[in-house]
């Protein structure tokens, strides 16, 4: 149904996946996040295990777990980039969050999740561009350290590396424009119906979006990990245009990259059980703000046209040198260090409450009474049905939307065995084709 309450054409059903049935099923049948604020999860110093797991081996190596890893590992990456003579580290930080992207994307295909694997080959094109920057950087900056420069005088080695930097660039921009486009594409494809694995309703992406917040622009976005999963859209477009040198179009770029975070970040703070991704979008949030700093000493100030003098002046955290085309990048170093010290301290503060017991049960399904306007302007409710009940009673959780109305159906007080009903519904047929989104 459309939002005057008709029913939704052909055009509409096919540009619009909001509107198809197989979608308002899934999301009917998909366990939501509960309204509230996030901060309720911690009570007398217990944490709700719908907020963070446990912190133990099988989370790492699970799916979350391995993204997680890949997180802390890539800004490991930039953080010795930023820098430019953590060579070492900077690589085997770069080479571990390209296996573990490699991971992911294998997880996606043994799930025969087409729509996931399509978006996480799109951030691995993203992340082979990069890693392959920073390497044409570092032996620009460092070519004593992967040459053979006996012999060699000073203009000579330079333009030796300088050469395979260029070479090096060049293979970063064919592949994260190669990225930008493939994922382009998604967004297109994932618009016809008819084309099998794009519809996002198969097993492993209702598994992936289980008690998440409600998706942003319903109609065009599917559930909420789509939707969260368009920075990687956005962050390969605007690292493409960082190294084309274009500043207006890494602008154009980096500022909805920011609105979405700062989305994500809110829808996080007004659900219960999403402290652990609430950590992990601020943390992405300000590297953002520390990669946007760093390109503007790039691509603003050209710190990267000055003497050979400011390089060798130049060592963080000791000296930010006499150059002040040299101080962003100083304070990139700063940012990046701080949020890797936000990375340590959340962990420690975990392990403690892991090892001393404080993760809670879970809430109970009666707790789980969602009341109010959703994103997308319509009125609903929302029970869940405790999971202990018999296969005789066993009911989907069920939503009422009505649209434009504050009104709420009259709600059917029974016990917590019984089956829950919400308002009447007799009229099973018109209930049927009512849009239905958790």
């Amino acid at each position: 149904m459309t939002a005057e309450g008709g029913k939704a054409g052909p055009i509409q059903r096919a540009l619009l996946p909001g509107y198809r049935p197989e979608v308002q099923a899934m999301r009917a049948a998909l366990p939501c996040a509960v309204k509230g604020w996030v901060f309720n999860d911690v009570t007398d110093g217990t944490v709700d295990n719908d907020s963070l797991p446990r912190w133990s081996f099988k989370w790492w190596i699970s799916y979350d777990g391995l993204q997680s890893l890949t997180l802390y590992f890539w800004l490991v990456k930039d953080f010795c980039w930023s820098q430019w003579y953590w060579y070492e580290a900077g690589i085997a930080a770069g080479s571990c969050a390209v296996f573990l992207s490699m991971v992911t994307l294998c997880i996606n295909l043994w799930h025969r999740s087409i729509a996931e694997a399509w978006i996480n080959f799109g951030l691995l094109c993203w992340i082979m561009g990069n890693y392959i920057w920073m390497i044409g950087e570092f032996k620009l900056e460092n070519p004593e350290a992967f040459f053979n420069t006996d012999g060699m005088d000073e203009d000579q080695v330079y333009e030796m590396a300088d050469a395979v930097y260029n070479q090096y660039a060049e293979y970063a921009k064919y592949i994260l424009l190669g990225g930008s486009i493939w994922l382009s594409i998604y967004y297109v494809l994932r618009c016809f119906p008819s084309l099998p694995g794009f519809t996002r309703t198969d097993t492993f992406v209702r598994e992936i979006n289980k008690n998440r917040p409600p998706t942003r622009f319903g109609l065009y976005f599917i559930d909420f990990i789509e939707y969260e999963d368009t920075h990687v859209l956005l962050w390969v477009v605007k690292d493409c245009l960082w190294t084309y040198g274009s500043n207006a179009g890494y602008i154009i770029f980096v500022v909805p990259t920011f609105f979405l975070f700062a989305d994500l970040i809110w829808k996080c703070l007004r659900r219960r059980g999403q402290l652990l991704h609430l950590f992990h979008n601020c943390l992405v949030m300000a590297w953002l703000f520390a990669n946007t700093v760093w390109a503007i000493g790039e691509m603003v100030y050209y710190d990267d046209e000055l003497p050979d003098e400011a390089y060798e002046e130049y060592h963080w955290p000791s000296d930010a040198g006499s150059y002040s085309q040299l101080y962003l990048r100083y304070s990139v170093g700063w940012l990046f260090c701080g949020s890797l010290i936000m990375v340590a301290l959340f962990h420690l503060w975990w392990i403690t409450v892991t090892l001393m017991g404080k993760l809670g049960p879970r809430r109970s399904a009666e707790e789980k009474f969602v009341d109010g306007p959703s994103d997308d302007g319509t009125t609903k409710s929302v029970i869940e049905v405790p999971s202990h009940l018999p296969n005789e009673s066993s009911v989907d959780p069920m939503v009422i939307e009505s649209e434009g109305k504050k009104e709420m159906p009259a709600l059917e007080t029974r016990q917590p065995t019984e089956a829950i009903s919400v308002g009447s519904l007799e009229q099973k047929s018109e209930s049927d084709n009512m849009p239905m989104t958790c």
